[in-house]
C-alpha cells in the first residue's frame, strides 16, 4: 500500500488536459479558460461621475455660484466645456466635461433660476476635493490588461465583466468525457427488482452524478459481468474516453478480474492498494494514449471517497483548472473543530462522514453514526469528509481537523 500524498503525486504526474476548443459565452459557466481573457479597452471608458450632481470647472469657494452650461445625461457627451465659475449638471456614470475640477453631489447644491434666464447653482460644501467624485478613465482597467487568467473556472458572477468588454466566445478546455462501468454478477438496473443475492447497481448512477458534477461527461456504460471477454470489450470501449471509472473487480476476491483485463488492453498499472479508508483497494493506472483508468471498489461509499479524494481533483486537472496546479493533497484543504470528541480506531488513514455546524459563527465537525462503507443512508446527512489519522485514540472536542467538503 501506498500513502495517498504518493498516489495523488503519481495521478497528477500523469495528467494532462484534453485540448482547447472555443465555446460561446452563453455555455461558458462552469468550463475552464484555455487562454487569459484581456480588455479590449480602458474601463472606464471615460471620466465619469460617480454621482449625481454638479461638474464644477473650479472648485468652490466664497461666493459659491456658478453658472450652469447644459444639463449630460448617462449616455450623452459633454458638449460645453467648463472654465472658472461655470457647472454642468451630469447624472451618475454621464461623462463629465472637459476641464472638471470635481463633482459634487445634488445634495450639497440649491439651484436657481436668475434673470434672464441663466441657470445658477450655489455650491453648500466649501470643502469639495479636486477630482471628487470622478472615476477617471482606466482607473478600473487599462486596456490590453489581463482580466482572468487561463486555468480559471468560470462562474456567473464572471459575465458581466465578460460582456462589458464585448466578449462573446471563448477559447476553453475541453470537457472531459468519463466512462463509468460498474461491474459485479450481482448488479441489476437499478429500476429492476433484484433477486435473492441480488442488488441494484447504484454505483453507476451514482459515479455518473459526482461525475458531471465535478465537470465531466459521463458515458455509463453497460453492467459490466464477471467474464473476461466481456470485460475487455467493455473496456475498450469505455478507452474512448479522456477518463476511465471502474467500480468493483479490484480486490483480491476469484473474481476480481479487472487488473488482469485492463492489462491484458494495454493499460499500465501505476499503483494498486492505498493507506485509505475506506478505499483501501484503489487501483490507478494509464492507457497507451495516456487516459487517466481508476480501479474503484465496489463499494459505493468507497467508490465515493475515492472519487472525492482522487477522481475529482483529477477531472478539475484534465478540465486544465489551476486549482490543482501545486499538486497538494488534499486539493484546496479545510479545517475545522471538532463538535465532539471522537474515538479513532487507528491503523489506515479514514475519511469519515461529518456534519458542518456552526458555532460562534464557526463551522465545527460532528462524526456522524456511520455504519461502515455499507451505510450509504448516513451519506444523506453528510457535508464533510473528516481526515483522521495515527494510533487508536480519543480525539479531543475542539482538536483542528482537515476535512473534504461534500
Amino acid at each position: 500500500m501506498i500513502e495517498i500524498e504518493q498516489a495523488w503525486k503519481k495521478i497528477r504526474e500523469t495528467t494532462r488536459p484534453t485540448g482547447t476548443v472555443e465555446v460561446p459565452i452563453e455555455q461558458s459557466v462552469g468550463r475552464v479558460l484555455g487562454e487569459a481573457i484581456r480588455a479590449d479597452q480602458d474601463s472606464p471608458r471615460f471620466d465619469k461621475s460617480l454621482v449625481d450632481g454638479f461638474a464644477l470647472g473650479s472648485l468652490p469657494t466664497d461666493p459659491n455660484s456658478f453658472e450652469v452650461l447644459e444639463i449630460v445625461t448617462a449616455g450623452q457627451t459633454p458638449t460645453l466645456e467648463l472654465s472658472k465659475g461655470k457647472a454642468s449638471q451630469v447624472m451618475t456614470g454621464a461623462p463629465v466635461p472637459k476641464n472638471t475640477m470635481a463633482v459634487v453631489m445634488i445634495e450639497q447644491t440649491e439651484q436657481n433660476q436668475a434673470e434672464k434666464g441663466n441657470h445658477k447653482v450655489t455650491v453648500h460644501s466649501p470643502n469639495v476635493l479636486p477630482q471628487q467624485n470622478i472615476l477617471k478613465q482606466g482607473t478600473v482597467i487599462a486596456g490590453g490588461k489581463v482580466l482572468l487568467d487561463a486555468g480559471h473556472s468560470l462562474q456567473p458572477k464572471d459575465m458581466g465583466v465578460l460582456t462589458e468588454f464585448g466578449i462573446s466566445d471563448l477559447t476553453m478546455f475541453r470537457q472531459p468525457s468519463v466512462g463509468i462501468l460498474a461491474t459485479g454478477n450481482e448488479l441489476v438496473p437499478y429500476d429492476q427488482e433484484p433477486a435473492c443475492g441480488q442488488i441494484r447497481n447504484s454505483n453507476g448512477p451514482l459515479l455518473t452524478s459526482l461525475t458531471n458534477h465535478a465537470g465531466g461527461v459521463a458515458n455509463e456504460l453497460a453492467i459490466g459481468r464477471d467474464d473476461e471477454k466481456e470485460l475487455r470489450r467493455l473496456i475498450s470501449s469505455g478507452l474512448e474516453n479522456n477518463i476511465l471509472l471502474i467500480a468493483g473487480g479490484v480486490s483480491a476476491g476469484v473474481l476480481d478480474l479487472i487488473p488482469q483485463c485492463l492489462q491484458a488492453c494495454g493499460v499500465e498499472q501505476v499503483f494498486h492498494g492505498i493507506n485509505l479508508k475506506p478505499g483501501k483497494p484503489l487501483w490507478y493506472g494509464t492507457s497507451a494514449k495516456g487516459q487517466p483508468v481508476f480501479g474503484l471498489p465496489g463499494n459505493p461509499i468507497s467508490s465515493l471517497v475515492c472519487f472525492k479524494l482522487f477522481v475529482e481533483p483529477t477531472i478539475a486537472a484534465v478540465s486544465g483548472s489551476i486549482a490543482n496546479s501545486s499538486g497538494q493533497f488534499p486539493v484546496n484543504p479545510r479545517t475545522a473543530k471538532l463538535h465532539c470528541s471522537y474515538s479513532h480506531r487507528g491503523g489506515r488513514r479514514t475519511f469519515w462522514p461529518c456534519q458542518l455546524v456552526w458555532e460562534n459563527k464557526n463551522p465545527e465537525l460532528l462524526p456522524l453514526k456511520w455504519q461502515g462503507s455499507a451505510d450509504q443512508v448516513t451519506f444523506l446527512q453528510a457535508d464533510a469528509l473528516a481526515e483522521f489519522n495515527g494510533p487508536k485514540r480519543v480525539i479531543s472536542k475542539d482538536e483542528p481537523i482537515t476535512y473534504v467538503p461534500l
